[in-house]
Formats: C-alpha cells, sequence, structure tokens
C-alpha cells in the first residue's frame, strides 16, 4: 500500500503510515481534526489511511544539524561541512577514506583514532541502514547535539557534556558479507573545544573498574588504583571519579549482595543460604528474622553477628559494652543498633547488628536476648554505656538478669550529655551572657576527675543558677542529672576514672566508617546490600584484630602515653624526690608539672595481665593498673603523666613495687569498694581539701613538704595520734606541714576499713574540740549536703574567678557564642590545674565540638 500525501501541492511519499501521519501533523495541520479528548480517533476528510493518533498541537520542525559557529540549520552533514569550508574558511577540514579486513581491524583502528585526537564516537542506531549486500553504521561525535534532560525544576540542573551543536566529524562504516569495512570519515571538530575531562569512559577503563568491583574493592581503593595508573591530564581517564566508578557499576549491574530484584525476598535469599552455608558448622550470622508486613519494611526485625564477633565478645566483654544505633543505612529508615568492645589496645570492635524501626524496650530485649543466647551464657561486664536513653539499661538488665548486672556500673556517653545540656541551655535561658557562663561552669563538669573538686564546681554551678534566676534549666539539670545518687554517678568523671570508655565515639566512628566506605555515602540502599556490607565489615574487623596483635602495632592511645612518658622524662627523671610513697599503703604523691604546691593522688588499682605489647613501650606500665585524680586521667586508656613518674619511682626503689605484694583477695580495688560502702561521712577529707587550698594561697612560695610532715602523716591511726598531731603542730612550719598532711588523707581515708575509719574520725573530732575556737572552718565535721540541697550553700565562688567570667561575658557580646563556649573559657586555680597535660580550656575544645556533628 503506498502512503501519499493527500495535499495537492505536496503528493510526497511515505513508507509506512506513521510517515504519513507525522508529515501531515508537522507540514499541514489543517487536515488533521483536532478534539479535547487526551486520547481519541482522529479522522482526516481527505486522507485514505484511518488511524488512532494521540492529539497533540503542531510542533516546529526540528533539525538535528545546526553550526557551531554561527548557529545556521543546515539538512545534511555533508552540508555542514561545505558551510565550515566557504562561510568560515575551515579548509583544514577533509573527509577521508579507509578500507579494513576485518571488523576487528575497524574497530582497533577507530579506538586507536579515539584515544590519539582525544573524542569520542558515538553510534547512531536510528540511522543504520541494511541491505541485501552490506549494512551502513553512523558514528558521531559524542560532544554533539544537546541534552534532552527534562526535570520538575526542584533541582539544580546538572552541567552538560554536549555542546548543543552538531559536530564535523563523522564515520560512516559500510559493512560488508565477506567481512570487510568500507570507511569515509571526518577527524576534524567545530562547535566544541577539546576537553577530555567532558568525554565517557573508554571500554577499556570500563572493564578495568568492573574488574575491580568484583573483586569487592570500595570506591576510594579504586579509585586510588586509577589515579595511580592515569596520570596524563590529556586522557579522560585522568579524571575517573566515584561517579564514573557508578555509572560502571548500574552499566554491568554489579550490585553486591543482590540475589533477587525484589529487596525483601532477597533478604529471605540471604538467611536460606546462611542456614545451608556447609561451612557454617551449625552457626548463623543472621538471627531474629521477622518478615516485612509492607513494602516499607514495617516491623521488620534483623539481627547479625558472625562467629569471630562472637569470639571477640567473650574475649573483651569483661572489660565494657557500648550501646548506640545510627540512621540512614537503608532507604526504609530503620534504626541500626551496635554493640561494639574494646580490645588490649583500646581499639573498638564492632560484635553485633539489629535492625529494627525503633528503639524501644521490647526490641532491644529481644537483641540483647540473642546475644546471651550465642554467648552461651549472660554477659557479665564491669562497664555499660550508651546515650542518655533508659530504654537500653533496661533492656539489658532485663535480658541479662539481676545476678549477672550487679556489679556492672551503667555509664553515661560525655558526648551526649553534653549535647543534651547545649540543647536546653539555648531553649531555656535566653539571656546570652549567662547563657555562655552557664554553659562554661556545666562543661568544665565533665572534665573534672576530684570528687571534691567536683563537687564544689557543681555547687558554685547550681548557685550560679540561683543568682541569675535561671529557674527552668535549673529544675531540669536537677530532675535529670543531680536529684538522684544513681544517676548523678552515671556521668560524674569521678565515678569512671578506671573505666574503659568515656565517650562512645568508637562506635560513632564506626557508623562513619560504615556509611563511607562500606555503603559507599548513599542513604538509599537496599536492605541485601546493607547485610553484605555488615558481613564485610566483620570480616574485617577480625582480620584487623589479628594483624594488630601480631605486628604489635601501635595504636592512638598507646602513642597519647607514649608522649605522657616524654612529659614524664622531663619533670621528673632527675628530681623523684617530689614523688612520695605513703608507707604500706600502695599510694603516691605526686607534685604538679607546673604548680610545685599542689600534688595529686596516685593509687595502685590491681596488677595487669594483659599483654606486654598493649603497654608502654617504654616502661612497661599499664593505665588498668593505676588510678590518677589529675583532669588528664579522665581520659580513657591513657597513663597520665604522674603515672609515669611513680613508675620511675618504682624502678629506681623496686621495694616500693606494689604489685609483689597484691594478690587477688586481697587487691586495693576490692578493700576499696568495701569501704566506699562502709564509709560515708567524708567530712575529713573535704577538710583536707579545703585547708590545702587555703595553706596554698596563703604561701605560695612554700616549700613542698618537710620529712617531719610526712612521718606524722604516715603513722598508722592510734592512741598516739594526738602525740603525732602535737608533734607536727609544734614544728616550726606548722601550717605548712598541716598542709602536707591534708592533702595525704584522701588516699588513707579511701583504704580504711570500718573500725579504722571509726578511730580516725575520733581522734579528728579530739582534733576538733581543741581548734575550733581558732580554726572553726579548716575543722568542720559536719556531713556533706547531697545535690538536691546543694542551692542552700553560700555562695564559694573566689574574687579571681568572679573577674574572670565577667571578663569573658563582656567579650561574648560580640564573639562567642554558646556553642564555642567550651573552647574561650579559663577555669579558676581552684577548679583546674593550668599543666598543658592535665587541663588547657583555652586550647582544647569541648567534647561536644571535638568532632563534627555525626549525622546518625
Amino acid at each position: 500500500m503506498d502512503f501519499v500525501c493527500p495535499h495537492p501541492s505536496c503528493s510526497k511519499d511515505f513508507a509506512n503510515a506513521s510517515g504519513l501521519s507525522r508529515h501531515k501533523r508537522e507540514v499541514h495541520p489543517e487536515l488533521v481534526r483536532t478534539y479535547t479528548s487526551s486520547r481519541a480517533s482522529v479522522t482526516s476528510d481527505e486522507s485514505s489511511q484511518l488511524r488512532n493518533v494521540r492529539s497533540r498541537p503542531p510542533q516546529e520542525k526540528r533539525t538535528r544539524t545546526v553550526c557551531g559557529e554561527c548557529n545556521a540549520e543546515l539538512p545534511q552533514q555533508k552540508d555542514l561541512l561545505q558551510h565550515l569550508k566557504e562561510v568560515h574558511q575551515r579548509t583544514d577540514i577533509t573527509v577521508e577514506m579507509g578500507q579494513f579486513n576485518s571488523v576487528q581491524a575497524f574497530d582497533k583502528w577507530r579506538n586507536n583514532v579515539e584515544r590519539t585526537n582525544t573524542v569520542r564516537f558515538v553510534a547512531d542506531t536510528q540511522a543504520q541502514k541494511t541491505k541485501q549486500d552490506w549494512s551502513t553504521q553512523y558514528f558521531y561525535c559524542s560532544r554533539s547535539h544537546s541534552s534532552d534532560r527534562q526535570g520538575s525544576g526542584r533541582r539544580a540542573q546538572r552541567v552538560t557534556i554536549k555542546s548543543g551543536f552538531r559536530c564535523s566529524s563523522f564515520i560512516t562504516a559500510k559493512h560488508f558479507q565477506d567481512g570487510h569495512v568500507e570507511a569515509k570519515f571526518c577527524l576534524q571538530h567545530s562547535g566544541h573545544a577539546i576537553e577530555p575531562a567532558k568525554l565517557p569512559l573508554d571500554l577499556e577503563a570500563r572493564e578495568l573498574i568492573a574488574s575491580y568491583i568484583r573483586e569487592n574493592q570500595t570506591n576510594q581503593w579504586i579509585t586510588d588504583k586509577l589515579n595511580k595508573l592515569y596520570e596524563d591530564a590529556n586522557d579522560r581517564n585522568f579524571f575517573i571519579n566515584r561517579k564514573d566508578i557508578g555509572n560502571v557499576r548500574q552499566k554491568y549491574q554489579l550490585h553486591p549482595g543482590r540475589l533477587h530484584e525484589d529487596d525483601m525476598q532477597s533478604v529471605e535469599e540471604w538467611i536460606r543460604r546462611d542456614k545451608a552455608a556447609p561451612d557454617s558448622n551449625e552457626w548463623e550470622n543472621l538471627f531474629a528474622y521477622r518478615r516485612a508486613s509492607d513494602p516499607s519494611g514495617r516491623d521488620f526485625r534483623l539481627g547479625l553477628m558472625t562467629e569471630g564477633q562472637r569470639d571477640i565478645l567473650r574475649k573483651y566483654a569483661h572489660k565494657g559494652v557500648a550501646v548506640d544505633g545510627t540512621h540512614n543505612t537503608t532507604k526504609y529508615g530503620f534504626k541500626l543498633i551496635t554493640l561494639l568492645v574494646l580490645d588490649d589496645r583500646q581499639t573498638g570492635r564492632p560484635v553485633a547488628h539489629f535492625f529494627c524501626p525503633e528503639e524501644t524496650t521490647d526490641d532491644l530485649h529481644e537483641f540483647f536476648v540473642h546475644i546471651k543466647e550465642r554467648y552461651g551464657r549472660p554477659v557479665t561486664t564491669s562497664v555499660f554505656m550508651s546515650d542518655d536513653a533508659s530504654q537500653m539499661w533496661t533492656a539489658w538488665e532485663r535480658a541479662m538478669g539481676k545476678e549477672a548486672t550487679a556489679d556492672t556500673r551503667k555509664l553515661l556517653c560525655s558526648w551526649h550529655v553534653l549535647k543534651n545540656w547545649h540543647e536546653n541551655a539555648r531553649l531555656k535561658i535566653k539571656d546570652k551572657e549567662v547563657q555562655v557562663e552557664a554553659l562554661t561552669m556545666i562543661d568544665m563538669l565533665t572534665r573534672i576527675s576530684n570528687k571534691e573538686q567536683f563537687r564544689r564546681s557543681l555547687e558554685e554551678c547550681e548557685q550560679y543558677l540561683i543568682e541569675k534566676e535561671q529557674t527552668d534549666f535549673l529544675n531540669y539539670f536537677r530532675n535529670h542529672y543531680t536529684a538522684e545518687a544513681d544517676r548523678l554517678v552515671q556521668w560524674a568523671p569521678s565515678e569512671r576514672t578506671d573505666s574503659p570508655f568515656n565517650t562512645n565515639m568508637a562506635l560513632e566512628r564506626f557508623h562513619r566508617h560504615l556509611k563511607q566506605n562500606y555503603l559507599l555515602k548513599s542513604e538509599n540502599r537496599r536492605m541485601d546490600f546493607t547485610i553484605f556490607a555488615l558481613v564485610q565489615a566483620a570480616s574485617m574487623t577480625c582480620r584487623a584484630s589479628l594483624v594488630q596483635v601480631g605486628r604489635n602495632e601501635v595504636g592512638f592511645r598507646q602513642k597519647v602515653t607514649h608522649s605522657r612518658h616524654r612529659r614524664a622524662e622531663e619533670k621528673y627523671k632527675d628530681k623523684l624526690d617530689v614523688v612520695r610513697k605513703v608507707p604500706d599503703h600502695p599510694f603516691w604523691m605526686v607534685q604538679s608539672r607546673t604548680n610545685e604546691n599542689k600534688f595529686y593522688a596516685v593509687e595502685f588499682i590491681k596488677e595487669c595481665a594483659c599483654d606486654v605489647n598493649v603497654k608502654c613501650r617504654c616502661c612497661k606500665v599499664c593505665f588498668d593498673e593505676f588510678q590518677c585524680d589529675c583532669p588528664d586521667a579522665v581520659k580513657s586508656g591513657i597513663s597520665c603523666a604522674h603515672i609515669h613518674a611513680v613508675q620511675m619511682k618504682i624502678d629506681k626503689e623496686p621495694s616500693t613495687n606494689p604489685r609483689a605484694r597484691l594478690t587477688a583477695s586481697s587487691s586495693a580495688s576490692s578493700l576499696q569498694n568495701e569501704v566506699r560502702s562502709e564509709v560515708t561521712d567524708e567530712a575529713a577529707v573535704e577538710t583536707a581539701y579545703e585547708t590545702a587550698e587555703e595553706a596554698t594561697t596563703e604561701e605560695a612560695t612554700a616549700e613542698v613538704v618537710t620529712g617531719a610532715a610526712f612521718e606524722a602523716a604516715s603513722q598508722p591511726i592510734s592512741e598516739d595520734a594526738d602525740e603525732a598531731a602535737t608533734e607536727a603542730v609544734q614544728a616550726p612550719n606548722w601550717r605548712r606541714d598541716c598542709t602536707a598532711m591534708l592533702q595525704l588523707l584522701q588516699g588513707r581515708v579511701a583504704l580504711m576499713s570500718n573500725e579504722e575509719g571509726i578511730q580516725f574520725m575520733a581522734a579528728l573530732q579530739a582534733l576538733a574540740d581543741r581548734t575550733v575556737p581558732v580554726l572553726p572552718a579548716r575543722v568542720s565535721l559536719h556531713p556533706r549536703p547531697d545535690a538536691s540541697s546543694a542551692h542552700a550553700l553560700p555562695q564559694r565562688l573566689s574574687t579571681r574567678t568572679e573577674k574572670l567570667r565577667k571578663r569573658k561575658a563582656e567579650k561574648s557580646r560580640k564573639t562567642c557564642r554558646p556553642s564555642e563556649v567550651s573552647t574561650r573559657a579559663a577555669p579558676s586555680d581552684s577548679e583546674v590545674d593550668p599543666d598543658d597535660d592535665e587541663f588547657v580550656p583555652i586550647k582544647q575544645k569541648s567534647l561536644l565540638h571535638s568532632r563534627q556533628n555525626l549525622r546518625k
């Protein structure tokens, strides 16, 4: 059937009806009837062909050949070449001919031309022609024409690599039946510059990237590898980035972990293969699976723990565990809950994962119950750290049982506590100056490891809020953090000096590593790919642990410990006389590095049984053996300079080494726990610190400690206590000697039994009865009030502290934001020591801003 245009002046022939219909719509719109319906039967009275077409308005005729020099529209490619020669004097444009014996020879020549001339030719599939004896294939420059991208306009348009014009370069290949190929080509360009970065990848590079992806290499690894292979800036492969790798992954359908096109069916296939794995030894990595009730993933539950992770949990769970969750690991909005432990080198090792919609107590309880079953018994640990959410500890206690958690300390992540304080301070404290000062004081609370200094700072903070009439924030602070003693010890730094955790940053670091290196920084991930990524991460975790032990690698905290050792050598190596041993007790008083009138108490806790390679490689001291009350000791897994000074003293005087005399049944740590439960009156310790500070202020140039004072302070508490005290008072420098004696009382009281404590209190009371008329403030033995009544205490801020606060408040009006208070505020002398390795608030940022706020 012939398809002829019915217009009297046209009579053009067409090969099919669709071509005739298109011709009438574009050239003779009067021959087409238009209806309001979006889809209707359109009939032409003059046409002999009846056909259902979609009604559309007449379109302007478009041409694919536009000159890049003058925007002239030309019919065909040959017309464009003639136009460039005649109008734009492009005498370099030539059309050449070539013959090749086979298709392979033609492809090799084309690839060589593309590489040499920095160009890519794209096949025009719509223009291919096939005849009886030959077929024609057309190639045009990849920079020709314009992009047809269409969008809603909500996103910014991406920059296209198309020039918007027709390039003069082309290749026309005619393939014959006998295999030879005849080519007509033009290699000169027009309408665009030679820009290698805007060319598509060649076949060789795509195949190489695909091979790396099949080897399960990360995008960062592939990028680094290709950067070493391609160093020529004139080569397209020099500009390969993550987007190119993603395009290759999509083109070759290289999706690790995808076992089915439907995500949830793929997850079920994962579970089926996990159960049927021949090398599983009846161990299943996936557990607690609950099928999703709808395509969005509702009611979905799934846990993951490999056998290697179980072994790591059994080895290190006794030290402590940390739990935290994160968002944006899949496209369903699930929370990923991770359980983590610390190895001997204080490196975080994730040991279990759980997907659930929300962090409810029931979901967490289910997760912990399965961990207990895989562990083989209830997990007994010394420390359980989480964020400020209470359901994590509640679920852990329910799952493991009261007996297994009786000796477990519940600690809060300091970073999350600071975050909550800062957020509520901005909402409840409207005065910016008061807000800055309040945030300065509460930020300092997370850095003071000494109990008495912490108590005084807490009282000053609450008193300041009372004076400024900030009752909203004060009530929030008391109700959530200080009203109950159990709640206070969960975040107070003085209660976690021997804890392996201070923050959950090890978990945050793992979640960031998972999202960046395994999930490729994409939030729209399928569940099967996330499972695959977690399995890979678990395998690498177990291997990294073995490599670290096998090669004796030095971790970050061990490097910091070595720096503290060097500081101790600079200060104490040639004058170990400032490190004083308390006779018959594993206590040392170490002079501060910068303040000669201040001492820190270092206590021997237990003999460490860990590998010698995880200790300080200079003096073999372990952070688990000693406990210091300086602010630097708050950092978990680090031995401060004072501990290294004590170890130097022990090396010089081996008879003072407490390790050989301490047994498991009478360890200092167990004795200290007994004393904490029996001795509740800390008035003697409070009086000691207050008197020491006052005396040090009055006599800043006094000598450190005399031998007579130490002898008097070191004698056992007995009936001769009054005589020893009298001899010390009769000494010429009695005020200085009393100061040194009172500084030692903290360690003495901590090691007393109940009977010794009663005798000691009686001796102090007898001394107080004689000295009350003269020095009533220094020997006050009234019980210490709890935090709930701290608001009734008088203001105890020193004059220097008040001046500092006023000066910083004035500066903060223009320069200081609430989020920067911890980096600008300086503490008073009564609160912290100015040692650079102990506490430097001017140089150090707060815990909340020491790291960027990770997106969960």
